[in-house]
């Protein structure tokens, strides 16, 4: 059987800074990446902070070119 490395990252969102905070879980991705981790996940709302009232509004589609 292949073994799997899984990792969760916790990061600082800043609330409606989705710009800064795809940036962020970039960094986050290549370190990950360079310590051979093959899934990492994220809280949710980390893209658009933990802030319910602003999620509808910052939603972005999985296809979005800022992703």
């Amino acid at each position: 059987m292949t073994a799997l490395t899984i990792a969760a990252a916790q990061s600082i969102s800043i609330a409606g800074d989705v710009p800064g905070n795809i940036a962020r879980h970039l960094a986050f991705m290549r370190v990950a990446a360079e310590h051979g981790v093959q899934l990492l996940v994220f809280p949710e709302l980390s893209l658009t902070g933990y802030e319910p009232s602003l999620a509808a509004g910052l939603a972005i589609a999985p296809g979005d070119e800022a992703l």
